[in-house]
């Protein structure tokens, strides 16, 4: 399985809501658009399953950072994701 940075809100439902509502103000326009764009990981299967994505850990925000659509994985980012592994493993 891979690792996807996945919206908590779909971009879909978060994009037709924009669109459809008429009476924004540039201000709370973005801030409806910023307060829906929330990412976190998840595997391949989490982010196609219909179930609410939840976090289950806290991702450093200068991790993962996008570049387009995609997000770029170093590093620091393999590391964090190594980390984590040894967690799920230790915890079971």
């Amino acid at each position: 399985m891979g690792v996807n940075r996945s919206h908590v809100v779909q971009r879909s439902e978060r994009n037709k809501y924009l669109l459809l509502k008429t009476d924004w103000t540039i201000e709370t326009w973005w801030n409806y658009f910023y307060s829906r764009d929330k990412c976190i990981l998840a595997t391949s299967t989490e982010n196609m399953s219909k179930e609410k994505l939840i976090p289950r850990f806290k991702v450093p925000s200068n991790l993962f950072r996008s570049s387009g659509y995609a997000f770029s994985v170093k590093e620091p980012e393999t590391l964090f994701l190594k980390k984590i592994y040894e967690e799920l493993i230790s915890s079971k």
